[in-house]
C-alpha cells in the first residue's frame, strides 16, 4: 500500500494553489504520478467498486496533514490554500 506521505505528495504536486478542482481530476493525477500496487486497487470494503487508494485520496483531502489547508465546495470539488 502506498504511504500517506506519497499520495499527499502525489496530491498537491497536482493541484496548483487557490484554484478548486473536481475529486476526479485530483484521483487521475494522483494515479499519474504514482506506481498503485495491488493492496491499493483492491475495493475499499468488501463489496465496494472504489478502490482503496481513492477513498485514502478523499480522507487526505478533507484532514489534511500537518498544516496544511484544503478546502471542500460539498460538491465534488477541492481547493488547495
Amino acid at each position: 500500500m502506498t504511504p500517506a506521505d506519497r499520495l499527499w505528495t502525489a496530491i498537491v504536486s497536482g493541484m496548483p494553489r487557490n484554484s478548486w478542482m473536481r475529486l476526479r481530476d485530483i484521483c487521475e493525477a494522483v494515479e499519474a504520478r504514482l506506481t498503485l500496487d495491488n493492496d491499493d486497487l483492491r475495493p475499499y470494503t468488501p463489496g465496494s467498486r472504489a478502490p482503496a487508494w481513492k477513498h485514502r485520496v478523499r480522507e487526505l483531502l478533507l484532514a489534511p496533514p500537518g498544516n496544511a489547508r484544503m478546502e471542500w465546495n460539498r460538491r465534488g470539488s477541492y481547493r488547495r490554500r
